[in-house]
């Protein structure tokens, strides 16, 4: 989590607590975690992320699990990622050296560099300056409590801040990790290349004479028609619920921060949900092991 990030959280809840009795004590305390998480130079985090569409025609998941290191210092990170969907789940050993990412699918041999530079979309640092903006433009505090929670588990002795926000920018970006989640620019080159080589092997077997050039031409204007229509379609999509939660734990850390997003269609067709989670397994103490890259 950025510096930037750590601001603006702790004049989020100092304005949240504000009138309390315990304000004072509650501010410090979060600043506290803040700056505790922010200190710590090798740490473990898991991060998990779906996406569900549901309509008439059925049901579309897609999922990815992310169990890294990050060592801050040497600014890298390892580890694993799952990615899933209705057909197939793939895993693989990913490497992060300071925003490039190199990945081994599971049961091969090397790294390669990959088009993506992030399997799962961090939207974190977006959502906590909506929240503050929200929070200045309330002026009734009534209002404002119906926002933002603010609760502690006697039991785990976890601190937990709930908000729930509606603002038209969340929703617009919560459409486009649906989007990019769901056909992203290298799946697109993917389908088109498997295509264009289906094509040419029934224009081979029919013994026509069509160039490569005007068979991968036909296949790309399908796929950009196919891409229109799907990029379009969630233009009548409204939010339903967005909240947006932050736990504190015991130690002192901010253990867990988690994401839930709803939509659904005017017609009532269709509905979207989106889940993110992030979870700090704490201070990890283990060297990082560094694979032989292909690609540097």
């Amino acid at each position: 989590m950025s510096k930037k990030v750590l601001i603006l959280l702790v004049l989020i809840i100092s304005t949240v607590l504000a009138g309390c009795t315990a304000a004072n004590d509650a501010a410090s305390m979060y600043n506290k975690a803040l700056e505790k998480t922010e200190q710590v130079q090798r740490y473990r985090e898991t991060t998990f992320f779906e996406i569900i569409l549901k309509n008439k025609n059925g049901e579309y998941t897609i999922k990815t699990d992310q169990d890294i290191v990050v060592d801050r210092v040497l600014g890298i990170s390892a580890g694993t990622v799952k990615v899933s969907n209705n057909k197939e789940t793939v895993e693989y050993e990913i490497y992060d050296k300071r925003g490039v990412v190199y990945l081994k699918e599971t049961g091969t041999e090397q790294y390669v560099k990959s088009p993506r530079s992030k399997f799962v979309p961090d939207i974190r640092e977006r959502c906590v300056e909506i929240l503050r903006e929200v929070i200045e433009s309330t002026e009734d505090k009534e209002a404002l409590n119906e926002k933002i929670g603010f609760e502690k588990n006697e039991e785990t002795g976890d601190v937990v801040i709930k908000s729930k926000i509606q603002n038209k920018e969340i929703e617009n970006m919560m459409f486009e990790i649906v989007k990019e989640g769901v056909i992203s620019e290298e799946e697109k080159e993917e389908v088109v290349e498997t295509t264009v080589e289906k094509m040419k092997k029934v224009v081979e077997d029919l013994e026509e004479k069509i160039p490569e050039e005007e068979i991968k031409a036909a296949v790309n204007k399908q796929v950009e028609e196919i891409d229109r229509e799907f990029r379009t379609m969630f233009e009548n999509y409204k939010c339903d619920d967005f909240v947006y939660t932050i736990t504190i734990n015991k130690d002192g850390y901010i253990s867990r921060e988690d994401i839930l997003f709803k939509a659904s269609e005017e017609k009532g067709e269709g509905v979207i949900e989106i889940k993110i989670s992030h979870i700090f397994k704490g201070p990890y103490t283990d060297p990082i092991n560094f694979p032989k890259l292909t690609d540097k």
